[in-house]
């Protein structure tokens, strides 16, 4: 284990609790509470050569733990025989914990998407907490190992700018339906104007939010009920005015057109990492 990792070599061999006794009669144990058993042995089993015990299809959490151990001993590099299969394993699951895994991996591609999946999936508790589509917080403290730093706040900041952007043209044709002023023109808005928030209750959007912060919801949620708005008009020969059209252009737009969640700096590590693991040949 000491020739293996310069952590393991200070701590057992440096003067720490877990370092091997003065009195040669006393029992050698080295107790590790904090470090899970099952992906120990896993680590064991690797830096031993016993390669018939490692586990070719672990499922993402068995993973994400054996991730953590290499991570923390500084033997990561010893996953390289297994980790292009590990990731393929695990590639298709959509679970949040793939961006934890594809950062330890060095997987640029499956960081990228996992962190647009929830940008675009995750909605917020009362407190702002960002929640994954599973039902579990991305701030949860048992997941803090290999998280990448900043990137939920990343994440947060994405989700919330994209919410507002796709609220803004709704908020300002709501604006302009109001300030309506002849006859006939305050008929055809007052129609258009109820029949549309009508629909957005119905859609659940009651009452309409003007921003981000007021809309709880994910941006794919909020892009299915803007997509399901509908316009009652007072006159048949209005219709050709609809401006529900141009909302959902808008709508795709906004998406089309939205900033990279990942930074490059990101990207520069993620390339290193997976020259230092073998993902990237």
């Amino acid at each position: 284990m000491e020739r293996t990792s310069t952590v393991w070599k200070k701590m057992l061999s440096g003067g720490f609790a877990e370092s091997k006794p003065l009195n040669t009669d006393r029992e050698w144990v080295v107790a590790l509470p904090e470090d899970k058993p099952e992906p120990m042995l896993v680590v064991l089993n690797i830096i031993h050569s016993r390669f018939s015990f490692v586990p070719e299809k672990p499922t993402v959490l068995e993973l994400y733990h054996i991730l953590v151990l290499t991570e923390k001993y500084d033997v990561i590099e010893m996953t390289r025989p297994w980790a292009r299969q590990w990731m393929n394993c695990v590639r298709n699951t959509n679970s949040p914990l793939l961006m934890w895994i594809a950062w330890a991996l060095g997987d640029a591609t499956m960081f990228v998407v996992t962190a647009d999946m929830l940008v675009m999936r995750c909605t917020v508790d009362t407190d702002g907490r960002l929640v994954a589509p599973k039902g579990w917080y991305l701030d949860d403290a048992r997941f803090d190992a290999l998280r990448p730093p900043n990137i939920l706040d990343r994440i947060a900041a994405f989700r919330l700018q994209l919410l507002t952007d796709l609220l803004a043209p709704l908020d300002v044709l709501v604006g302009i339906l109001k300030k309506a002023k002849s006859d006939c023109c305050s008929l055809c808005a007052m129609t258009m104007l109820g029949s549309l928030i009508i629909s957005a209750a119905n859609s659940g959007l009651d009452p309409i939010p003007r921003s981000g912060s007021e809309f709880l919801g994910s941006v794919k949620e909020l892009i299915k009920k803007l997509d399901g708005l509908s316009i009652t008009f007072a006159h048949e020969n209005k219709k050709t005015v609809d401006p529900l059209p141009t909302l959902r252009s808008l709508t795709q737009d906004t998406i089309k057109n939205k900033e990279q969640t990942v930074p490059g700096f990101y990207l520069d590590r993620l390339v290193k990492q997976s020259k230092k693991i073998g993902l990237l040949q």
